[in-house]
């Protein structure tokens, strides 16, 4: 099941202790707002207004969550909702770390081609002011979603990792920060309860509740943030985490494609699935008994898409790979 299928309903939303959860819209886009993009027509900046916007969500956060947080908001890759996701995690003393599973839509209706989007460092190094980022924990997508992206498997995308970070945290409170769409779909599908009428529209800074035992107790919100702003700045932003005093599972690279630590050294120990992929299918049959039987069992077909995946380093592969390594199918190389 580690290379697909299972059941992947985190246990906060099966009816048991869990997480809850806080989906988060971005700020306003200077493109749309204010017709500028700063040459970066797929990656456009917040506006001063999306950046306090996205400050005041923070603050209003600080109060709602019954939980102790998670050490980390969550991110999309883009640039507008990594400057979202800065102030927010400030205002909650967290750090920020990118998951390319919640990145937009990838769909020919939003955009042309692939969409160009500022190199990590660049990005990071710009939308970062108040935090820091976070490289203790590997994304559950190693790369952004490939174009042309169909709908329905953009649904299962933002669904399939948010299930997965909620996993991450049990006991705790997590906050997400995404688009439009991958927002609207969570308020619909994560929840046990009150979630299936939801409806399409929702504003800068929309905020979705989900409680630990899965009920929806805010849909697209915005009221959150007519709060008492004044009271709130006075009382300033959390202490911050020192993200940097975690040891790096790996790092980003071009295209916010994740490289796992030591993806060049898969000879012992566990494995990541960059160095798995360096290794070659046949040499990591041989060595990995296990995943050696996991392969064996697929039909020829499976066996072959698994080739042509492999030869052509392509995202599903690498999905895959990753998520068998989690479970524990490249824990040990035989002698």
């Amino acid at each position: 099941e580690a290379l697909g299928g299972g059941d992947r309903t985190p246990p906060a939303l099966r009816g048991q202790a869990g997480t809850e959860v806080f989906v988060l819209r971005h700020g306003e886009r200077a493109d749309r707002s204010r017709g500028r993009d700063d040459g970066w027509p797929d990656d456009p900046p917040l506006t001063k207004v999306g950046r306090e916007t996205a400050k005041r969500a923070g603050c209003a956060l600080r109060g709602l969550a019954s939980l102790p947080w998670a050490p980390v908001v969550y991110s999309s890759p883009f640039y507008r909702c990594l400057q979202t996701a800065d102030e927010v995690a400030a205002e909650l003393g967290l750090a920020v770390c990118v998951e390319p599973g919640l990145s937009e839509l990838c769909c020919q209706r939003i955009f042309d081609q692939q969409p160009r989007l500022r190199d990590p460092d660049e990005a990071i190094g710009g939308a970062l002011q108040r935090a820091e980022v976070d490289l203790g924990r590997a994304p559950e997508l190693w790369a952004p979603p490939q174009w042309p992206e169909q709908a329905r498997d953009a649904n299962a995308r933002v669904l399939q990792t948010a299930r997965k970070l909620a996993e991450r945290h049990p006991g705790r409170a997590v906050c997400v920060v995404c688009h439009g769409h991958s927002i609207v779909e969570m308020t619909r599908h994560l929840p046990k309860s009150g979630g299936s009428a939801t409806g399409m529209q929702t504003g800068y800074c929309a905020l979705t509740h989900i409680t630990a035992s899965g009920h929806l107790a805010r849909a697209l919100d915005q009221a959150y943030l007519k709060g008492d702003a004044s009271a709130a700045d006075s009382a300033g932003g959390a202490a911050a985490v020192g993200a940097s005093t975690v040891e790096a599972a790996g790092s980003w690279s071009a295209g916010w494609r994740w490289l796992g630590a030591g993806a060049a050294t898969a000879g012992s120990g566990t494995a990541t699935a960059d160095a798995i992929l360096e290794l070659g299918l046949d040499e990591a049959l041989q060595q990995y008994p296990a995943f050696g039987a996991l392969f064996r069992r697929g039909s020829p077909a499976k066996q072959d898409a698994w080739r042509a995946g492999w030869a052509s380093r392509s995202d599903e592969i690498r999905e895959r790979l990753s998520r068998a390594c989690a479970h524990g199918f490249f824990g040990e190389a035989s002698a």
